[in-house]
């Protein structure tokens, strides 16, 4: 894959394509994502798997952008092991689950908190769970357990492998089932 660069200004996408499910899988020539303000992402709903293995993506930003219209996210980031920074956040509208969404980025240096920053409602009913930060071993902060466990409106799926092989601050505030 010779993907270098996408979601740029220069680089628009069609205003109707609501469907970005594995767009930039295995682009290890992606290293920086920058998605401008005036992007337009206003059709995808589907962004899962997108980023699924570029070993050496670095950061993405813009995709706080995206939130308020993605519906399924799970595997976005899977397997972006050089994965440091982004901006992205689990909304509270997605459906079916964010499994394996952040597996394997080891390097992902952020506040957990900021990924679980927007409430989630009953509209989810089951959310799916499975090794969603297994192996973030740089995760930091406070887990949101009102946001998650402590959240009765939602019946999580597939939890114990979730926080595996997460830092030791982190694991130690997840309850063990």
């Amino acid at each position: 894959n010779i993907l270098c660069r996408v979601f740029d200004i220069d680089l628009p996408i069609a205003s109707h394509l609501g469907n970005l499910s594995s767009f930039c899988i295995n682009s290890n020539h992606l290293l920086n994502v920058k998605i401008p303000a005036m992007y337009n992402m206003n059709a995808v709903k589907n962004f899962s798997s997108m980023f699924w293995d570029c070993m050496n993506l670095l950061s993405v930003t813009g995709l706080s952008i995206c939130n308020k219209f993605n519906f399924q996210t799970s595997a976005i980031f899977r397997g972006c092991v050089s994965l440091k920074s982004t901006d992205y956040a689990f909304f509270h509208t997605c459906y079916g689950g964010w499994a394996r969404a952040f597996y394997d980025c080891k390097n992902l240096e952020i506040d957990i908190a900021d990924l679980l920053y927007y409430p989630f409602s009953s509209k989810f009913e089951e959310l799916n769970v499975v090794d969603l930060f297994k192996n973030c071993a740089k995760l930091y902060g406070t887990v949101p357990a009102d946001k998650l466990w402590n959240n009765k409106e939602i019946k999580w799926l597939n939890t114990s492998s979730a926080f595996t092989g997460c830092s030791d601050e982190i694991r130690a505030q997840v309850p063990m089932s």
